[in-house]
């Protein structure tokens, strides 16, 4: 096991099942990385207004990504709110989703669903893409996920369990 803590805020809107992020807040300690990040979104750009990584300089052979570029884009909460919330069961499995953190981009995608009885396996990989050091991405650039959907008590279809291949071993979020 590792020490880690994660304490992500983040408030927007949904339209349509589209995600509109508003603001981000992050306090991260992996046990090999600290970073705090508050990001700011306009017209779905975001811009770094404090935190760690507005002044962080890049580690050698690192590329620097230019928040401007990244339009479009989820904060990691927002895109985690986008593959586990409770949805109708025709919707399940079409996350595909890019996500700007204020240093690094990546990306949840569905790949896959398969319907067994009532329950729904979703099927996918959330990947690094840029802005990460050599060291993570020789560690790991993806990352295979399934999640598990149950009928809810309001007729639509719950995240109850999320398994993920890390860098650790197999990692699971279980909702009871």
């Amino acid at each position: 096991m590792t020490r880690a803590s994660f304490d992500l805020k983040s408030r927007g809107r949904v339209t349509d099942s589209r995600f509109i992020p508003q603001r981000y807040d992050e306090q991260i300690d992996t046990g090999s990385r600290q970073s705090t990040a508050q990001l700011r979104y306009s017209g779905g750009v975001p811009r770094i207004t404090g935190g760690t990584l507005a002044s962080a300089e890049p580690d050698p052979g690192e590329t620097t990504l230019d928040p401007a570029r990244e339009g479009g884009t989820l904060d990691p909460l927002t895109a985690m709110f986008a593959a586990l919330h409770d949805q109708p069961r025709a919707a399940l499995c079409q996350t595909d989703v890019v996500i700007f953190d204020g240093a690094r981009r990546s990306a949840i995608r569905t790949t896959a669903r398969s319907d067994i009885g009532d329950e729904v396996i979703c099927t996918g990989a959330y990947t690094r893409l840029a802005g990460f050091s050599a060291s993570e991405l020789k560690r790991q650039t993806v990352y295979p996920y399934t999640i598990r959907f149950v009928p809810g008590g309001d007729g639509r279809m719950q995240a109850r369990q999320l398994t993920v291949r890390s860098t650790y071993g197999k990692a699971e979020l279980l909702r009871r």
